[in-house]
């Protein structure tokens, strides 16, 4: 009940606060590996986490706390609902530029083998108090506010996030990826 009342507290006053963020320069690889390093494990299901990343990846303007945050969750969400043994796989890269778009941008994936859920389902997994019937089912603690925040955080630092799932080779399985577009330090508006 108490992580109920902070999730609905953090999520409002993030509404409010959006203008008050420290933009600055982050080395986007250096604060993945630290979050990573001090990322809890979460029961016995023996969850590694592999980052991949291009060595030229340039930095990003974002809030610190912000990005950390953002990090924080996804892995939790990674190793709460991916299937035991499987990896959680992080990868980093620059992403083409087009001539549509005024900034560059990192694009930072977070993917891991879950439950298979219904594609018309991940639209909702960003909706305040969404959960899938079987992580209820499976007493899986939660409320469904994190990716909610998650979005919410992103979009304050003008970034944007995305969903896909895809079928696994293994039977009621999914690859869920959640995809970050972040801008890049320096990028113009």
């Amino acid at each position: 009940m108490l992580a109920d009342k902070l999730g609905c507290s953090q999520l409002k006053q993030l509404k409010q606060e959006g203008n008050q963020l420290q933009i600055q320069d982050l080395e986007v690889i250096s604060l993945l590996k630290e979050t990573i390093e001090h990322c809890p494990t979460l029961g016995k299901d023996n969850h590694k986490i592999e980052l991949h990343y291009d060595h030229e990846i340039n930095s990003v303007a974002a809030d610190d706390d912000y990005l950390r945050q953002i990090f924080q969750e996804l892995l939790a969400n990674a190793q709460k609902f991916a299937v035991a043994d499987s990896p959680i796989v992080v990868t980093v890269e620059q992403c083409d530029h087009t001539a549509m778009e005024l900034k560059k941008k990192v694009k930072c994936t977070f993917s891991n083998h879950t439950v298979a859920i219904d594609a018309q389902n991940l639209q909702h997994l960003f909706d305040p108090f969404y959960r899938e019937q079987w992580t209820i089912d499976s007493a899986i603690a939660g409320v469904g506010l994190g990716l909610t925040i998650v979005r919410t955080l992103i979009e304050q630092l003008n970034g944007k996030i995305s969903v896909v799932g895809k079928p696994s080779s293994q039977p009621g399985q999914s690859i869920i990826t959640f995809t970050l577009m972040i801008p890049e330090s320096g990028a113009t508006e």
